[in-house]
């Protein structure tokens, strides 16, 4: 009964640990006065629901074909679970929290953005827990294996 237990602990934290993958977050956005677009990426890596600027992996603008993450000086936070762009980033204009976001040097911001769309894809789950979790298997049965030989 004993052993039973332990196999069940083991298959349920092997399980756990597979559901338990990181999303990549897609966001596509427009400024309304100008209608031009652009978009970001990342992932939700403290699970706090919001995607922050140290949390993108991608940042593109249609205007400044050469912003990217690297050009970028601030960034607002994104509500993930109600989609919204929240406009509490260093703004050029009188150096307030109100811009989505902004770049060279803080010397331009956008300041009138809507979201147009948000995709979630699940990031695969990497080919080394399927090695682990099928090792750890074959572990289990071997030992299964020979405690019966050394009992017969």
């Amino acid at each position: 009964m004993k052993k039973m237990i332990k196999h069940l602990s083991i298959a349920a934290l092997l399980l756990a640990s597979i559901s338990a993958n990181a999303a990549q977050i897609k966001v596509n956005y427009i400024l309304n006065d100008y209608g031009l677009t652009g978009v970001f990426t990342g992932t939700d890596s403290n699970s706090d629901g919001f995607l922050k600027f140290d949390e993108l992996s991608s940042f593109s603008f249609s205007f400044v074909p050469s912003l990217d993450l690297s050009t970028v000086d601030a960034f607002g936070d994104y509500d993930i679970a109600n989609n919204n762009w929240i406009n509490n980033a260093m703004s050029w204009v009188g150096h307030t929290n109100t811009a989505w976001f902004t770049w060279g040097n803080r010397d331009f911001s956008a300041n009138d953005v809507n979201v147009s769309g948000m995709t979630t894809s699940a990031v695969p789950v990497p080919a080394a827990v399927w090695l682990f979790g099928s090792g750890l298997a074959g572990l289990l049965s071997a030992k299964r294996r020979k405690s019966k030989l050394l009992t017969v």
